[in-house]
């Protein structure tokens, strides 16, 4: 069994709290094998060095120094985000620079055998042509072409695609549900309706998390803007799904995002 997880840890309303001190919740909290960090800024000295990082150094570049990381614990990462040339590999573009990251969880004892591979996002808040939009819609189509000789590729039967969308629900592109399960939506029949859903879409089938506090206010929208999409391979082996702040209730005095996870394994022990 093994857990992944994705998370934003960029926070734009208090509090503002250090990564260490982010990190420190995480890992007790959350206890993740692999984890897809967006917003992300950090100093991975603090996690320890049994986590192994794939990340743009210097992040977007110039004065924004975040992007989207991919660890895992105890396991070996292949950085194969600019693709992997080659019979068997695959070409990528990137539109967005160092808002994806992509990455191979390799069998070490395997002679570097690809198990699957994973793609963190962080969906700029940019239209086709560069300007500045209030949502993450536009950007998703692009970067859902721009992975299309991965998805295409052998890798793209065990490929888990998670990360911060910017997005709702509702206008979630089709392009990723024509190769890829929302585990979310997938699940949402063992959870109650979130009350407040903003453009939830599911009506009273709703099931989605609360991931993004957009203010302090107790009026803040409660809103499911981060994803966990896999492929038909991976999806074999979905067990469990859970997090936003009705699994993490402290997560607020973290963050202004809450964790989405999902548990994988070979046996028949599920609670979907």
């Amino acid at each position: 069994m093994f857990r992944v997880a994705t998370w934003n840890v960029g926070h734009a309303v208090a509090p503002k709290r250090p990564f260490a001190q982010q990190w420190e919740w995480f890992e007790r909290e959350v206890e993740a094998d692999i984890v897809i960090l967006t917003e992300a800024k950090p100093d991975f000295s603090v996690c320890g060095p049994d986590w192994s990082f794939v990340y743009k150094e210097g992040g977007i570049g110039g004065r924004r120094r975040w992007g989207t990381a991919i660890g895992a614990y105890g396991d070996q990462l292949r950085d194969v985000t600019n693709g992997v040339p080659g019979r068997g590999g695959f070409k990528v573009n990137h539109t967005y620079p160092g808002y994806v990251s992509i990455a191979d969880l390799v069998d070490e004892e395997n002679d570097g055998e690809t198990l699957l591979t994973i793609v963190g996002i962080h969906a700029p808040l940019l239209d086709r042509e560069g300007n500045r939009v209030k949502w993450g819609g536009e950007s998703i189509e692009v970067i859902m072409e721009d992975l299309q000789g991965l998805i295409n590729s052998d890798r793209g039967e065990m490929l888990i695609i998670a990360g911060d969308l910017n997005v709702h629900p509702l206008h979630v592109p089709p392009s990723l549900y024509e190769n890829f399960l929302d585990v979310v939506e997938a699940s949402a029949d063992i959870r109650e309706p979130l009350e407040g859903c903003v453009n939830c879409g599911m009506g009273d089938e709703c099931g989605h998390l609360w991931t993004h506090r957009n203010g302090n206010s107790p009026n803040a929208a409660v809103q499911n803007i981060d994803y966990i999409f896999i492929s038909e391979g991976v999806a074999e082996m979905l067990k469990a799904i859970g997090g936003g702040s009705g699994d993490f209730p402290d997560v607020w005095d973290i963050s202004d995002h809450a964790p989405v996870i999902a548990d994988f394994g070979a046996d028949d022990d599920s609670d979907i």
